[in-house]
Formats: structure tokens, sequence, C-alpha cells
């Protein structure tokens, strides 16, 4: 009890019997050395070790009448077994001559289900209350030796029915039961479940009657069973067929039991489909097997701030591995479809595994933000994995995703992150131990492509770290302001490198750091024509044309830096420096040089144009420009 590895039973038990040696023979041959005993046992408040004890915890008297060969075998003639409702009549014979063996055979049998549930009851702990079972299994049983043998028997059960917490009495259909050859089999095991009553489709328009709208009852859920075992081979099964036009009942009937499996999640639709459990020697190698169809259904997950809409997802077990094949389903604002499946074995951490090839219409950071948020809870994804884990304990968010492993591809029609709008993304991704690792990714964006990847490590505080390649990007697609926006034409190549750290969008954007190197093409700037109002010392509107241009650029404190950006055209070279900040308010400069002759050494004394303030609406001037010695 102090390990807690005691598996023990727990209970009252007292034993009474007599025996007498030397008796006439009689009709069951005994000899002079014959012993004939009676015994009676009896036990009560039984239960198990860790559980306490209750008033209806089984008890149960056992009466044997027979004859005791020493050495060659004990014959039970009679064995009655008395439980508060049920009773089973029969005998037994025990070989003791040479290699033990047993044998019982109960003729009559009649067990209730009120019985049985005490049992259970007595073993199995949150069982609720409001639990009952009104039915009666009839029939004869003949057992014998160790591993248990299935000898010829039948049985049978009749109509009863199954009482559980908040729903109306479920049915439970006739069935049998028989074995031959050693093989026992339980067919046509029906449970009805009552369906919610919900209002008609066309509740609107249904026909009123004394004031009341008319309801139209939910059709029953149906669950069918079927319980095979193979005592010589070793091997058994149990299949279920489900019918389910709401599974909501079936988790309440799994909770009322004892056994809750939506630890953290709630599902509300129609399920069917057959799984089976088939197992060989031992409980222990259990493998599960078969298919079900989830179809018009809501799936609420703790932590999620909206149900996930579950239109057609089939769930599959093959092997004892599990996979999902998702047709449609709503989810953070987009729609997805795609695999997921359990990979063979476990990783360092004792989980499963998991590979997957989603697909998603149109992902959003704004519609993720509303789905899992609010942000003064960044602990969402502590609150979110338990349940998607099957763990009900709570842990730090770094312990729950260092469970998380999987791996494989992810695509979306189109992702949007604040004004960052791509198209056709594509990526690979693996997460395993904390770190998440996205390679190969491309995507449309801006008239052109990006290409790269993505390092984020989760311990002790986020961080992240991007690496792409950009080619052929119009620079008026790029997210600028709309009126600075359309003030720009051209294409950009180039490559970009950026790190972050924290959670939340306010600390990502404070720590974003980075640069990268750029490569301009027809590059046209709308507004002012540079050129000119350097020449005459004042603002010029027009346009502004070059062929090409190249630099670099960094990131940090929150604002975009340009230095040393060239622009060029064949009659004279521009530079562009400045910062613009993530509120596109700043300071750009364009300083215009002109081109001398081959080779010559040309001295200059050149004018500016400068923009400063919100570059939407900015303030425009052309100053005095330093001083520069150039060689051409």
């Amino acid at each position: 009890m102090i390990t807690g590895n005691d598996s023990g039973v727990r209970g009252e038990f007292a034993l009474d019997g007599n025996a007498s040696v030397g008796t006439e023979l009689d009709e069951h041959n005994a000899t002079a050395n014959s012993w004939r005993f009676a015994l009676q046992a009896r036990a009560t408040n039984i239960h198990r070790w860790d559980l306490t004890e209750r008033e209806d915890n089984p008890r149960v008297n056992v009466n044997v009448k027979g004859l005791c060969e020493l050495g060659a075998q004990v014959c039970a003639e009679e064995v009655r077994v008395e439980l508060p409702q049920s009773n089973l009549q029969g005998s037994a014979v025990l070989q003791t001559s040479s290699r033990a063996d047993w044998q019982v055979h109960f003729k009559s049998i009649a067990v209730q289900g009120a019985d049985l549930l005490a049992w259970y009851r007595a073993f199995q702990p949150n069982v609720a209350e409001e639990v009952g079972v009104n039915d009666l299994i009839t029939g004869s049983v003949t057992a014998s030796g160790w591993p248990l043998r299935w000898e010829d028997s039948a049985i049978e059960g009749t109509a009863g029915t199954l009482r559980l917490p908040g729903m109306e009495v479920s049915h439970l259909d006739p069935f049998h039961g028989t074995v031959r050859n050693g093989k026992f089999d339980i067919e046509a095991f029906r449970l009805r479940l009552p369906g919610e009553p919900s209002p008609s489709a066309s509740s609107e328009k249904a026909e009123k009657a004394g004031g009341k709208s008319r309801t139209v009852a939910a059709p029953e859920d149906i669950i069918e069973a079927a319980l095979a075992q193979d005592s010589a081979a070793g091997v058994g099964a149990l299949r279920l067929n489900l019918h389910l036009a709401d599974a909501a009942p079936v988790f309440r009937l799994t909770a009322a039991f004892g056994y809750p499996l939506n630890k953290g999640w709630e599902y509300r639709g129609a399920a069917s489909g057959t799984v089976a459990w088939n197992w060989t020697n031992s409980l222990g190698e259990v493998r599960r097997s078969g298919s079900l169809e989830l179809t018009k259904a809501r799936l609420q997950v703790a932590g999620l701030n909206e149900p996930l809409k579950v239109e057609d997802t089939r769930l599959e077990w093959k092997d004892g591995v599990r996979s999902a094949a998702i047709t449609k389903l709503d989810a953070f604002g987009a729609t997805w479809s795609g695999t997921l499946s359990e990979g063979l074995g476990l990783n360092a951490s004792g989980e499963p595994s998991w590979h997957f090839q989603l697909h998603a219409d149109h992902l959003d950071a704004a519609e993720l933000d509303r789905w899992i948020g609010p942000r003064s809870r960044p602990n969402w994804l502590q609150r979110l994995l338990p349940s998607l884990l099957g763990d009900t304990n709570t842990a730090r968010a770094s312990e729950l995703l260092r469970r998380v492993s999987a791996e494989g591809e992810l695509t979306a029609d189109t992702l949007t992150i604040e004004k960052l709008r791509l198209a056709k993304a594509r990526a690979k991704l693996a997460i395993h131990e904390l770190h998440l690792d996205v390679r190969d990714a491309e995507a449309e964006w801006a008239g052109g492509t990006v290409r790269g990847g993505m390092k984020a490590m989760f311990l002790p505080l986020p961080n992240y770290e991007v690496n792409a390649e950009i080619a052929n990007v119009n620079l008026a697609q790029l997210p600028w302001s709309p009126r600075w926006a359309e003030r720009w034409s051209g294409v950009a190549s180039g490559t970009i490198h950026l790190t972050t750290a924290g959670v939340g969008k306010v600390d990502l954007l404070k720590q974003l750091a980075g640069g990268g190197q750029l490569s301009l093409n027809k590059i046209e700037f709308r507004g002012w024509d540079v050129e000119r109002s350097a020449e005459i010392g004042g603002p010029s509107t027009g346009s502004s044309r070059w062929t090409s241009g190249q630099g670099e650029f960094q990131l940090g404190e929150q604002k975009l830096t340009l230095d040393g950006f060239r622009l060029d055209a064949p009659h004279q070279r521009t530079e562009l420096s400045g910062t613009i900040s993530f509120g596109m308010d700043g300071t750009l400069t364009f300083t215009p040089r002109p081109r001398g002759a081959t080779g010559t050494r040309v001295v200059s004394q050149a004018r500016e144009l400068r923009f400063s303030g919100q570059l939407e609406n900015p303030t425009v001037a052309v100053v005095p420009a330093k001083a520069q010695e150039t060689r051409q």
C-alpha cells in the first residue's frame, strides 16, 4: 500500500466445511478411502484495494459438495454460486493424479445485470451513481484448464434497459452466445441510445398545435457489438458497429462507466463505422482496426475560442496505427483537407510521431489570433495541447509541446500575415523536441516568388530565424501604405535574413532584426522628378526612372534602414538612403550624381530630394547634398 503497487482485493471472507472418510460405496463409486466433503464460502464487501467500501459492494456465497480421492481427483457433485439476484448451479472435476487439470460445468445460469454492475463498480472508479442495468443472462457454460478453455455452451440475454445520467433509458436488445470447438462467440449485442430531441429543420414553418412548435425526436443511436474468443488458439476480438446520428450520448456512456474518452474536447455530430480490437494470448497486446466516418459535426477543443466544423472526415485504424483522411474541415478561418497518420514506433519522449499532408484554402494570422487569443493569455498552448494529447494534468506549455512530434507538408492557397500576402504557399514542416524546422518553403508574393525556411526553438523563450530569397517581386505590391505603393514600379530580387523572439505580436515586432541585399530592375518613382528637383533647387512633380539598382538594408528597432543604396540610369546614379518605421514614417533621401566621362574625376556639389514625416503625405524639400568625390 505504501508503494501504490498493491493489486489485492479487500473484503470479508469466511469458510465453513466438513469432511468424512470411510463411508460405504455409493452411486459415485466412492471407496472406503474417499473423503466426502461439503464447503460453504462467503465473501462480502468485495472491492478494489484502493477504493472505499460501498453499501452495494458485491457479496457471494459458494456451496460445494462432493468426493475427494486423494492422489486421483476431486469431484464436486454440486457447485452452487449465489449472488444477491443471481445464481449459478453445476458441477466440477479436479484431476490431481498426474498433470493437474480441472473442468467446471454450470448447467444453469441466471445472472442479473445489476449484479454484474455491482462487481464492475467495485473495481472501477468514477462510475456514475445514476448508472443502472436491468437485464437477465441465462444459459449453460463449460470451461476447463488454464489458460481458460471454453467447451460447448450457450447463453442468452433478454431484452433489458440501461440507465445513464441525464439521459432517457437506453435499451438492450436480446442476444445470444455460443461456444463451439473452443470458440466463444456473442453476436447481435445491440444497445440503443436515445437521441436528444431537436427542433425540426423546418421548425420555423412547422405546424403549431396548442401554441407550441412541433419538435422531431432525433433517431436512436445504435451500437452493435460482437465478441469472439478462441481459447485453443489464444486469439480474440471485440467488434463494434456504430450508427450514431449524434456521438454525444456515447461519450456520456463511457464517462458514466469511468472511462471518459473526450478529455478536453467535445464532439457533437454523426459518426458511423466499425472499430475492432484484436488480441493474441494477452490483452496487453491489443491492436485496433477499423474506420469511422465523421460528418456534419462540431469539435470544441479546450483552448480554442471557436469549434472546428467537421464536414467530412474519416478516421482509420490499421494494425494499431491511427490515421485520418480529411475531406473538408473548417477551422482557423480556413477550409482544410489532407491526411494525418501515426508513424511506427515512439520518439525519444515515448510519444507517437505523426506525419501529415494538409491543405488550407486561406490562412490569416488575424483569424489564428481570433481563434487562439486573447493576447493577454499567452498560455493558449498550455490549454490546447493537453486535450490533443489526452492529458488532463496541468503542465507548462514547454513540457506539453515537447511531447509533440510531427512532420509533413503544409500548403495554402493564400497566406496573410498582417500586410504580407502570399499565394500558393507550400512548406515542409517538422517539430521535434521543442524545435520547429520549416524547409523548402515557397510561395508567390507581390507578383514574384519567395523561397526559404525558418527555424524556431520554443525553450526557454521562443525565438525564430528566417532565411529567404525573393525573385521578381513587384515594388508596387510591397506592403507599403496604399498611396506610397502607387508611387513605385519595378521588380526586386535578393536575400533576406530575419531573427526575432518572444510571445505575441508586440514582442515579436520589438525584437525583429536582420537585413538583406536587393537587386532592382526597371524602377520608376512617380510623383517627383528627382533629377529635375536637384537641378532647379526645389521639388518638381513628374516621374523618375532608373534601369537598375542594388544595395543593402537593415531591420531593427522597428524600422527599415537604407544606406548606400544605388539606383542607376544611363546618365546618372542616384543614392537612396534613410529610414522607414513600421508605422510608415521616417526620412528618405534621393541624391542624384551625374556621370562624367569614363576615367575622369568629378567633384560635385549636388542637391538632394528629401522626404520626411508620414510617407503617406510627406514633407518634401530639396537641400544641399554633402560634397562627394567620385571616379567614374
